[in-house]
């Protein structure tokens, strides 16, 4: 099994991690569902996450980025919810445990910031990426919570952190 590093995002890996958000949104038809795959929030990963209870990881594998997933505050929905935020994983790299190294560092550091509940978004396309959610203790909602501002979103989950 290959041995991943994670660590908190640096400003020289943002093209790296756009260039997978980008790739992973057109495989899953994201594109056709909204005006631009990339958000100015994607391109302006570094800047996005130096807000207060913000924070975001990155995997790499021999020194090359191949994935990233982030916490920050969720709108709208209180101060005790967090929302994980651009969990993206380049093709080769799902199903080898690094998904789940990226998810344990983002619940670690929302459990330090206080939060009580941990909120995700997914679209319904992403079967895999929902059966991660729910193995990993997400229960599905009928609707989502807060603002996060992503209305093409159709799947809705929560996680108790404590």
């Amino acid at each position: 099994m290959t041995r991943y590093l994670v660590r908190r995002l640096a400003p020289a890996d943002v093209p790296a991690m756009v260039e997978i958000i980008d790739s992973v949104r057109r495989e899953y038809g994201v594109h056709q569902r909204i005006e631009s795959v990339i958000e100015p929030a994607d391109r302006e990963l570094f800047a996005t996450y130096q807000n207060p209870r913000s924070e975001y990881f990155v995997a790499l594998d021999a020194n090359v980025i191949v994935g990233g997933a982030g916490i920050a505050p969720l709108a709208g929905a209180g101060e005790e919810t967090c929302e994980l935020q651009r969990m993206y994983l380049s093709f080769q790299h799902r199903g080898r445990g690094v998904g789940r190294l990226l998810l344990s560092e983002c619940l670690r550091q929302a459990r330090s910031l206080g939060f009580k509940i941990c909120y995700a978004e997914t679209i319904a396309e992403m079967r895999a990426a929902l059966r991660f959610y729910e193995m990993n203790g997400f229960g599905r909602l009928q609707a989502p919570l807060g603002t996060s501002g992503h209305g093409h979103n159709d799947c809705w989950l929560t996680k108790s952190l404590d």
